[in-house]
């Protein structure tokens, strides 16, 4: 009788291999519920910040040097603090329209698994998915990044405006003839007040003196950039090891008008939100 070959035969170490039991958690990569937290400008365009999701020291603590993750869900949500921004406008028309010149914020983030330096694995590298380098063949940190996704947004400010035309009735103020007073002593006996002049009060008609009857308004109203909800659904495999980390880098930017005259002053990126991944094990 023919023996049987020993590829139709199960091994022990085989099926262990193909039937191990996978377990799977989720945990919060991050979760800000108390405070919004901010991010502040540079000296130089374009602005940047990191946002921590999966540090080096963390794998090595909690996740004995390796990690799985299976899938990251979520939403953050971010904005430009405009309402410290102050381009030096000498009234109110001249604030918004200098508001409104130099309004709109570019924005991008972009996840990315980072090797950490050697004695430095606590620190991410400090990349900006928004730097694209000086020139074309500058080293560039949106090419050179390798993204694992990216998220684009232009944060845009808006201004409302109404006019239109209204009677003037010339009851914004009063006449008034002037008078004096009469003088009366003082409740405790001690003097006598003597009398005072009030000056006559002068009606100044408000409106356009040339046309009195008529008279146009306008009013200007500067809306500021919302909250922006930057949805995170990732579904592919991130396989993290030994010095490496997973961060979430921010790039914006206030951009400067077509006729302006230099960069005009930047705001904090304001944010929240949470994030969680699925851990296999």
């Amino acid at each position: 009788m023919a023996r049987r070959g020993s590829r139709g035969l199960e091994t022990r170490k085989h099926a262990n291999r193909a039937f191990k039991r996978v377990t799977r958690q989720w945990q919060w990569i991050t979760n800000i519920k108390c405070q919004v937290l901010a991010m502040n400008p540079a000296e130089a365009c374009p602005n940047g910040g990191v946002i921590l999701l999966v540090t080096n020291g963390q794998l090595r603590g909690e996740f004995n040097d390796a990690l799985r993750i299976r899938r990251i869900e979520g939403t953050l949500y971010f904005k430009p603090d405009m309402i410290n921004v102050d381009d030096g406008g000498t009234s109110c028309n001249e604030s918004v329209a200098l508001s409104l010149l130099n309004g709109d914020v570019i924005f991008r983030a972009g996840l990315k698994k980072s090797e950490a330096p050697a004695g430095q694995s606590a620190i991410p590298s400090a990349l900006n998915p928004l730097n694209n380098g000086a020139t074309p063949t500058d080293p560039s940190d949106y090419a050179d990044g390798r993204w694992l996704k990216l998220w684009d947004h232009l944060f845009e400010q808006v201004v409302q405006s109404s006019s239109g035309q209204q009677n003037q009735q010339f009851t914004c103020c009063s006449v008034q003839d002037g008078y004096v007073v009469p003088p009366w002593t003082l409740a405790s006996g001690s003097g006598v007040w003597n009398g005072v002049t009030v000056p006559p009060v002068v009606c100044e008609p408000c409106g356009d003196p040339e046309n009195p009857s008529v008279a146009f308004n306008c009013n200007l109203t500067e809306v500021l950039p919302r909250w922006w909800s930057m949805r995170v659904r990732f579904g592919r495999t991130i396989v993290l090891k030994e010095d490496q980390s997973l961060n979430l880098y921010v790039g914006w930017e206030r951009m400067e008008d077509i006729n302006g005259s230099g960069r005009p002053v930047q705001p904090d990126m304001l944010f929240c939100g949470s994030l969680r991944m699925l851990v296999e094990s």
